[in-house]
């Protein structure tokens, strides 16, 4: 039985190593496009929880469990899992060797001949599998307490610095992120996910992107009733593209539900949809290939003249967006579609027809029906600017959503909705749409009016610029210029098919109250392996050489001049070199 490994890295900027195909938070794959999964569904876990950072033991019991059950729960309980945790080395052993055991333990206690970390590294999840079925037969985790302080932080929360010491690292959001990659799952650009290549804080929270990706994994009961979305992405020229990065925008939820990056062939699947209108945006994996697992090495974004591509809408017809319908149990199959190259690594996005003249402003639904728009804004450094007006044909209610910050764009929007008669409209607001208790702020809004008499109504506009440090990862993902969508429904649109799987917030956060974890009665079973099989290497190979028993890998190292535009927490940023 032939085998590979995965070894997924996770610094400030996590670099998973992977084998062949990882597709946003989604299937780690074999180069024969199997995915890479657990066929057991509860498989068991072994930790060592001794570390230098001063953790008690029944702090790290807690914090461990706490990162599976929330797994357990995204998946919709379709994995389960098994815990054990102890010092005697028999069972409880600090390496990462195919010894029958899943282990997790910190880099202090392991032989320091044995495990090569970086300093920039604060986690590594190696993952044995079958690359023939993509069964995973083991996965170790190794959390680097060596150079770096783990602490029992607000969960999901990034800390604040003490003077004259460095910020502890948030061992939830380690945890949580590294076991995703256990459970089969690669990296994601989705702002929100907890598989987002960047630590970021509220990552200890499996988002929209994770839930769907878990899904893919690991199919539920409910697959039937989910959909599908699948293109080619090519270059101007025609050729297919590789390791393009594609988000789906649910209207219904104005939130980007999932991810994916475009294969050899440029082909992109996004399944596990639940029903509905998704609008797209393509765009360049801005980490860099170099970022991404030996597979994706010959991306290239730069095909237009040297410069790379710009974040392309599908479907745009002007300044509209036409979207596109998932429904249950379908695959949609979209044309080919090629990416723009109006602005180099910006958004595709001509100037605002938004009027300055309330009585000049374009009508968005000249239909009175539903809407996607997407525009340019404009912001000055301290003059205030006119808003901008947009006129609506409205009956009944209106629900809109406003995306800019977490598609990237460096604007804050500030709505008002005028009546007929110019009068302010009263409605209820939710900016931003998100405040996590770690300090992460999403500056998208959502808009909401309910009564309203038949007629042209006035939508006014202003825009204010966000700090670079909102923006996890900083300036690599942030637009240039400032762009947003306005996507909206009137008279009702009604509650999402999958409201109570993925809740309905913009991070499709759940409320996760546990009960205490006990691990069961007994010691865990180790699992045995045949004699028969070769021997397979735990060390990391450069080069996908899944032919030879391992997978690709990635190394890392730090970004020098950026770091100095980022906030504390995205110090530890790393990139491949």
């Amino acid at each position: 039985m032939e085998r590979g490994f995965s070894v997924s890295l996770f610094a400030a900027l996590v670099l998973g190593l992977l084998p062949a195909w990882a597709w946003g938070a989604t299937p780690t794959m074999t180069r024969h496009g199997v995915p890479v999964r657990w066929q057991s569904r509860q498989p068991q876990f072994v930790a060592n929880p001794e570390n230098s950072s001063g953790l008690p033991s029944h702090e790290v019991f807690h914090s461990f469990t706490r990162a599976l059950q929330r797994w357990r729960k995204a998946s919709q309980e379709r994995l389960d899992f098994h815990y054990w945790q102890g010092t005697e080395h028999s069972v409880f052993a600090p390496e990462s060797r195919l010894n029958g055991y899943s282990t997790i333990y910190f880099a202090s206690q392991a032989d320091s001949s044995e495990v090569a970390l970086d300093s920039s590294i604060l986690g590594l999840t190696q993952v044995w599998f079958d690359s023939a079925t993509g069964e995973v037969l083991e996965a170790d985790i190794i959390l680097n307490d060596r150079d770096h302080q783990f602490g029992r932080v607000r969960e999901g929360a990034l800390p604040s610095r003490s003077e004259g010491s460095p910020a502890p690292i948030s061992l939830d959001n380690v945890i949580t992120h590294e076991l995703g990659h256990a459970f089969g799952l690669a990296h994601s650009a989705a702002m929100q996910s907890t598989m987002f290549f960047a630590e970021g804080p509220d990552q200890a929270y499996p988002g929209c992107d994770d839930q769907v990706g878990i899904a893919r994994v690991y199919p539920h009961d409910d697959s039937a009733e989910r959909g599908a979305i699948e293109f080619e992405v090519r270059s101007p020229s025609g050729l297919p593209m590789i390791g393009a990065q594609v988000h789906a925008i649910s209207r219904g939820r104005g939130v980007v539900f999932a991810g994916a990056l475009s294969d050899a062939r440029g082909r992109v699947s996004l399944s596990a949809l639940e029903p509905g209108v998704y609008d797209l945006l393509i765009e360049p994996y801005h980490a860099g290939a170099g970022s991404l697992p030996e597979y994706y090495r010959s991306a290239s974004y730069a095909v237009c003249a040297g410069k790379l591509f710009s974040r392309t809408w599908p479907g745009r017809i002007g300044n509209e967006l036409s979207g596109f319908r998932v429904e249950a149990g379908r695959t949609l199959t979209l044309e080919p579609q090629a990416v723009s190259c109006a602005k180099s690594a910006g958004a595709d996005i001509e100037a605002s027809v938004g009027s300055t003249d309330r009585g000049m402003a374009p009508i968005l639904n000249a239909d009175g029906q539903q809407f996607s728009w997407l525009d340019r804004a404009d912001v000055s450094g301290s003059a205030q600017l006119p808003p901008r007006y947009f006129r609506l044909q409205l009956r009944g209610s209106l629900d809109l959503k406003i995306i800019s910050f977490s598609a990237y764009s460096p604007i804050r929007v500030k709505p008002i909705l005028r009546g007929p008669l110019g009068d302010v409209i009263r409605t209820q607001l939710d900016a931003p749409v998100y405040r996590g208790e770690s300090g992460f702020v999403n500056h998208d809004l959502r808009l909401r009016a309910q009564d309203l008499d038949p007629g042209e109504y006035a939508l006014e506009l202003r825009f204010d610029p966000v700090p670079i440090t909102d923006y996890p990862a900083g300036a690599i993902l942030r637009d240039r210029a400032p762009f947003f969508v306005l996507i909206g429904s009137v008279g009702g649109g009604g509650e999402s098919p999958l409201a109570a799987v993925h809740p309905m917030n913009s991070r499709c956060r759940r409320n996760d109250v546990f009960p205490e974890y006990k691990s069961p009665p007994g010691p865990p079973a180790r699992r045995l392996f045949s004699s028969s099989s070769p021997p397979v290497s735990s060390g990391c190979a450069p080069g996908d050489a899944e032919g030879s028993g391992m997978g690709g890998s990635s190394g890392l190292v730090l970004l020098g001049a950026v770091l100095r535009q980022l906030p504390a927490w995205l110090k530890r940023l790393t990139l491949r070199a």
